[in-house]
């Protein structure tokens, strides 16, 4: 009885040994992380986002864009917008990207985020398809490298590139 009881006793203890040490390892793994991120800022900008509810569909589109411009160097496809496609940003009332501020761009980045995930059909097709067309719009915006550029004003192209740079893999 008293072999059953130290046995016990023994397991217990390595148990309780074992539970420490994992909680030692995470909690250096978190002060570590920690550590990074007070250091490195852009770390936790990009951590935040990861976690955020970022649609695949988004994703997808910033690897698209982000690869063609490391491979090419800059964006070099010049592609009009169609008139579906214009007839789209107007029906939900978008205005061009080129004469869009910083703050639009936002306020509608966060609709087409809410968008993605609704349960109505029509709407998470319709984020999808804004977003490919702003991507577009990116896209002629960049071609443009050489020619004039929307002015300090409409400056919501900035703020698009920077958004798919941040929730890139690339």
């Amino acid at each position: 009885m008293a072999t059953i009881e130290k046995n016990k006793t023994i397991e217990t203890n390595q148990v309780e040994d074992r539970k420490s040490s994992n909680n030692t390892s995470t909690d250096t793994e978190l002060l570590s992380l920690t550590k990074k991120i007070t250091l490195n800022g852009s770390l936790g900008k990009k951590a935040i986002v990861a976690k955020s509810s970022v649609p695949e569909s988004h994703r997808n589109m910033a690897d698209s864009y982000r690869i063609i411009k490391k491979i090419f160097g800059s964006i070099v496809i010049f592609c009009p917008l169609t008139r579906n496609e214009k007839e789209l940003l107007s029906k939900f009332d978008f205005k061009a990207l080129e004469v869009s501020s910083g703050k639009e761009i936002k306020r509608e980045l966060d609709l087409l985020i809410k968008w993605a995930s609704s349960i109505n059909s029509e709407l998470s097709y319709a984020s999808e398809k804004i977003i490919e067309i702003r991507c577009k719009e990116l896209k002629n915006i960049m071609t443009k490298s050489f020619a004039q550029r929307p002015n300090g004003n409409f400056d919501g192209y900035k703020l698009l590139e920077t958004y798919f740079e941040n929730i890139s893999k690339y």
